[in-house]
């Protein structure tokens, strides 16, 4: 065999296998369970009543984007953004610091519902709670 075909040869290896790299990046990146939006079906004031969770990409890694909002008055507010941290237990966990409390989210899966457990560390003096919920994946 001629060294131009050995080449060839070698170069088509290493062309399938990084296709082959490439295509296991992009199956690892795709849509995760958690993605899409989440509504608290019982909505009461000043509870989380909306999750909104983008799965994300870079370089190969899947990340995921979470926006936590509760309820006010007549109208929803914004935690703001997270990233999503994927735990040892499966779950995806964000941390939100708002004006009155860190509080951190764990989001659980269970086909169109999350359990959702909030744990909230308030800033002045006030007592930590643990908020427990169930949301239902929202259709659009």
């Amino acid at each position: 065999m001629s060294k131009r075909n050995a080449f060839m040869g070698l170069a088509a290896v290493v062309l399938v296998f990084a296709l082959f790299l490439s295509g296991r990046a992009h199956a690892y990146c795709d849509s995760s369970a958690e993605s899409g939006i989440w509504v608290n079906p019982q909505t009461e004031a000043k509870a989380l009543a909306r999750l909104e969770i983008q799965t994300t990409c870079h370089s190969g890694q899947r990340g995921w984007k979470v926006r936590a909002l509760s309820r006010c008055a007549r109208t929803e507010c914004s935690w703001g953004y997270s990233p999503g941290v994927r735990r040892p237990d499966g779950a995806l966990a964000a941390l939100f610091s708002t004006f009155s409390a860190e509080r951190l989210v764990r989001l659980l899966v269970d086909r169109d519902s999350m359990q959702i457990v909030v744990v909230n560390v308030f800033r002045g003096g006030r007592e930590d709670t643990v908020q427990r919920y169930v949301f239902r994946r929202k259709y659009e």
